[in-house]
């Protein structure tokens, strides 16, 4: 019989008996608008069990948490055989407590997926570092904002072809991301294709 307030915590590892109970707390901590000085005039965060010091960049972010969105975001492709949908998947995420009045990503995509060759609607053949991609952006325009703890999913349709127009070349191996929300600073993000075809996260 394990923990029922914490599955998977080191409490359930050790032997429990009703004669000899374990207990766990849980404590919530929720995230700080600001960041905080230590005593040693250092900044600290938490990292999986630890405190470590706070590079630059990261201090001004959470300092600027309520003066401009941070959104995040996560791509996956669902590739179907020809003309059953298949599409590349942009998850956006606003973890901040500020609205998001205009985003945007950037996607520079593979030529090649598991399954072939690949078009997407809309999308440039582009060239950078002698290596050849696919190029569009996916945003909200002038629509809907994304609300302080809320989420949204942009889609890009894509179909199967044999070939290209002409010879595309080498193309990239990963999917990569730039994102841009209002006042944020850019972010950018890759994640290997195999992955992108498989999950999310």
């Amino acid at each position: 019989m394990g923990c029922q307030l914490c599955p998977g915590a080191d409490c359930i590892r050790r032997s429990y008996t009703p004669e000899s109970p374990h207990y766990c707390y849980v404590v919530e901590i929720p995230q700080s608008g600001t960041a905080h000085q230590a005593l040693d005039r250092k900044y600290y965060r938490r990292r999986n069990f630890e405190s470590t010091a706070m590079e630059d960049y990261e201090i001004r972010d959470v300092m600027n948490r309520r003066k401009h969105p941070f959104l995040t975001a996560e791509v996956r492709v669902v590739s179907h055989l020809p003309g059953d949908n298949s599409h590349i998947a942009v998850r956006v995420q606003n973890t901040s407590r500020v609205m998001a009045r205009h985003y945007a990503v950037i996607v520079h995509m593979p030529l090649r997926l598991s399954t072939g060759m690949i078009r997407p609607e809309d999308a440039y053949l582009e060239s950078k570092d002698d290596l050849s991609l696919w190029l569009f952006s996916l945003g909200n325009g002038i629509g809907v904002p994304l609300f302080p703890g809320s989420m949204t999913i942009l889609r890009k349709n894509f179909d199967h072809v044999n070939s290209i127009d002409q010879d595309p070349g080498a193309s990239i191996p990963d999917i990569r991301l730039s994102l841009y929300a209002d006042d944020m600073a850019k972010i950018e993000l890759s994640k290997e294709l195999s992955r992108a075809e498989r999950e999310w996260v």
